[in-house]
């Protein structure tokens, strides 16, 4: 995750590499930005994730406790979108 003056700055890199969106925390929030464009802008979704919960990604950020954070934040998908049956 980035900053805002991170992602202003090292726009043109990241999209040299190939990375078309990021995160950027702020103000302990997350926002998704594209920088496909002259300027990053602000996007409410991506192709990967049309519509992320991007509230409940934050309420997981932990960096005191990233393992268990992360774990956390996976048991939260999959109570929201649980698995589809293999056949």
């Amino acid at each position: 995750m980035l900053t805002l003056d991170q992602l202003i700055s090292e726009a043109d890199a990241l999209t040299d590499a190939g990375i078309s969106k990021v995160l950027v925390w702020k103000s302990n929030a997350l926002t998704l930005y594209d920088l496909r464009s002259d300027h990053p802008q602000i996007i409410n979704g991506s192709q990967l994730f049309p519509q992320p919960d991007l509230t409940l990604l934050t309420q997981h950020i932990n960096p005191h406790n990233q393992p268990q954070s992360v774990k956390d934040f996976l048991n939260a998908i999959r109570q929201v979108c649980p698995p589809k049956p293999t056949t």
